[in-house]
């Protein structure tokens, strides 16, 4: 995992945070003060997310579910 901490500019405010990439395909922005979940920008093509709530948890998309037809997902 590849970590880097910066100030950035969130609507309008200036919070410090937490950096990171993962390989689940996102690059996350996480308050370092709190560990609250700012968010999360795609990094490479996934299948397996239909999206984030407001804490950060993921929604998986259920065609990402495994089947007998089988179900190709990324990454």
């Amino acid at each position: 995992m590849n970590m880097s901490t910066a100030v950035i500019n969130w609507r309008g405010e200036k919070i410090p945070a937490l950096l990171l990439a993962n390989r689940n395909a996102f690059y996350y922005a996480l308050d370092r003060r709190t560990g609250k979940f700012i968010y999360a920008k795609l990094l490479v093509k996934q299948t397996w997310l239909k999206s984030f709530d407001e804490k950060g948890r993921p929604a998986a998309d259920p065609k990402a579910e495994p089947s007998e037809a089988g179900s190709l997902v990324w990454p």
